[in-house]
């Protein structure tokens, strides 16, 4: 170590975060793409490459584009997708408001992935000035959508100050590069690279273990895997004492009825309500006008009754408390855009809670259900109760009566088209 020289460090924080079973192999095509997104007040410009998660974003140092980080995203991008941008009134970005500070980058930064469409949790890479913007970024929002990060360099502290951020991690790990200038991620690049790939690995690593471990414990992988469709009677005390019949074909269907009322079904991509209207008895149910939109609610039902972990991609998010209890959350981005989040016993390693964020009409409804009185059913562990968001907005359960796996269900029944036509010749 040479006295004369500042010596730029590499802390690498791995703290939480990130997705499963979507990693890009090193000899495929990598995806890439240039945008200009607009914020609202202002547009940025981005590049996004690769594919597969948890997604890498990197904010570079103060004077610096996202041009200069081309190497480092290339390399990245082997693995997992990388997005790299240029800051308000940086490369092809227009100038935005004043005055510029990390409070208004990060805030900017959360918008343009929002509105690009690329969901957290992210793991964060900072060069310089873009490690206290994303120091910034991590630290905000609830729930904060940021887990991982890793700093490039800590703004002004260097090692003792390094040492410290990786302290406040509970996982977490320093690198030191003693021959390195202050562009680290281009003169060792490898070491740069190596650090931020062994966290996407890790996380990945952390969720599939979770998932294995869930399966065993509701009656093992196997018996899970094979489970293609579902039918459910459940009672919803504050309805009526009529029960609901929900069919379900997974991963991304389902027909929910209640005799002399409705009919809903989802085929995976859209949404339809057939109504019986009450003043006209014997009558079939007609289809409702209902916005776009309201697709994603017929879409969220199927989190509430089958871990969708075990069919589409999840992301581990870490550890949170729930009723004064540490669990593990994971957290399942749905096709049309809903995120299910699944909080896990860290004891059982049962589905504890069940929650959505859906957002209508321009208003976020956050739902949840808890699972409840676990047994067993055709050799899989299956609450017989659950609780939901009832209709005096109090929390009610409902009692699920009864239960079966891999029931024959015609596939016309969840085809809209079919369910329509079928219901006017009635």
């Amino acid at each position: 170590m040479k006295a004369k020289r500042t010596l730029p460090v590499l802390a690498l924080l791995m703290s939480l975060a990130a997705y499963l079973n979507a990693a890009s192999c090193a000899g495929e095509s990598r995806p890439s793409s240039d945008q200009m997104v607009s914020i609202g007040s202002h547009r940025l410009q981005m590049h996004i490459e690769g594919k597969g998660t948890p997604p890498v974003v990197i904010d570079a140092g103060l004077a610096d584009q996202l041009d200069k980080l081309g190497p480092l995203q290339e390399r990245l991008a082997r693995i997992t997708q990388v997005i790299t941008y240029n800051r308000a009134g940086y490369g092809q970005s227009e100038p935005g408001p004043v005055p510029r500070h990390s409070g208004r980058e990060a805030e900017e930064l959360k918008a343009l992935l929002e509105k690009a469409a690329v969901p957290g949790p992210y793991l964060l890479v900072g060069h310089s000035l873009g490690a206290v913007n994303m120091q910034v970024f991590a630290s905000r929002g609830k729930p904060n959508p940021a887990f991982g990060e890793v700093a490039a360099e800590y703004q002004k502290y260097w090692v003792g100050q390094s040492r410290a951020l990786a302290k406040r991690s509970t996982n977490s790990k320093f690198v030191l590069a003693e021959e390195a200038t202050h562009y680290l991620y281009l003169d060792v690049p490898e070491l740069v690279a190596e650090n931020i790939l062994s966290v996407v690995l890790e996380v990945r690593a952390k969720t599939s273990s979770i998932i294995a471990k869930c399966a065993e414990a509701m009656g093992g992988m196997s018996r899970i895997k094979a489970v293609r469709t579902l039918r459910l009677e459940v009672v919803y005390p504050d309805h009526d004492a009529s029960a609901v019949l929900h069919e379900i074909r997974l991963p991304n269907q389902i027909r929910t009825e209640r005799p002399g009322e409705y009919v809903a079904i989802f085929d995976g991509r859209t949404g339809v309500l057939l109504k019986y209207d009450p003043a006209k008895p014997g009558q079939p149910p007609v289809p409702q006008d209902l916005p776009a939109e309201a697709a994603r609610g017929f879409e969220t039902d199927l989190g509430w009754f089958f871990p969708l972990f075990f069919n589409l991609p999840a992301e581990y998010a870490g550890i949170v408390e729930s009723n004064g209890e540490k669990c593990y959350k994971l957290i399942v981005s749905l096709p049309l855009g809903t995120r299910a989040e699944y909080l896990i016993d860290p004891r059982t390693y049962m589905v504890k809670t069940v929650a959505v964020d859906e957002t209508f009409q321009g208003q976020t409804f956050h739902m949840e259900r808890e699972w409840l009185d676990f047994k067993s059913v055709q050799g899989i562990i299956y609450p017989s109760r659950m609780t939901y968001p009832g209709r005096d907005g109090k929390m009610a359960t409902a009692r699920l009566q009864k239960i079966e796996f891999n029931p024959v269900l015609a596939e016309d029944r969840f085809k809209i088209q079919a369910a329509v036509a079928r219901q006017s010749e009635i």
